[in-house]
């Protein structure tokens, strides 16, 4: 934890990481938790029990688009917490996933699968390619959240 203004304590973002690829998780452990307070998912049911447990505490998702060994890929999992799929035909585990606003970026190795504007309307911020340029993602993602401090600041 970092000491805030006057002395109080700041916690550090609450990023969600769903990979089904340990070594992303692993990379993403590595390059991401000093920085930001990582969870981590390996499919779509534990990405639904951690959306569930922390909600609005989410700072930003980070979402592999192809997910094995799960019944909602990464895009469904994104249209689920926007409100934009039908939860008649979820898992049990889905059923009680809240709708968020909460910041995504698709991660994949297909990108040229997946058009832009599909991941945008599904309710994607931005994209990046895999192999992920851990790099490039973390400044993107400092972007992001001192922008987001600013707009509070206003």
């Amino acid at each position: 934890m970092q000491s805030g203004p006057e002395g109080g304590r700041q916690t550090r973002p609450c990023v969600l990481y769903v990979d089904d690829d340990a070594s992303n998780l692993a990379a993403a452990r590595l390059l991401l938790e000093e920085r930001y307070e990582l969870l981590e998912a390996e499919n779509d049911e534990q990405a639904c029990t951690c959306l569930k447990r922390e909600g609005e505490r989410l700072g930003m998702i980070l979402m592999d688009i192809q997910l094995k060994r799960s019944q909602l890929d990464g895009i469904a999992l994104v249209k689920l917490i926007r409100g934009k799929l039908d939860r008649a035909s979820l898992p049990c585990y889905a059923l009680d996933v809240p709708v968020l606003l909460t910041p995504v970026i698709f991660l994949t190795a297909y990108g040229q699968l997946y058009p832009r504007e599909e991941l945008l309307r599904a309710g994607g911020a931005e994209i990046a390619i895999k192999p992920v340029d851990f790099i490039k993602l973390s400044n993107a993602m400092t972007r992001y959240f001192v922008r987001q401090t600013l707009g509070h600041l206003e």
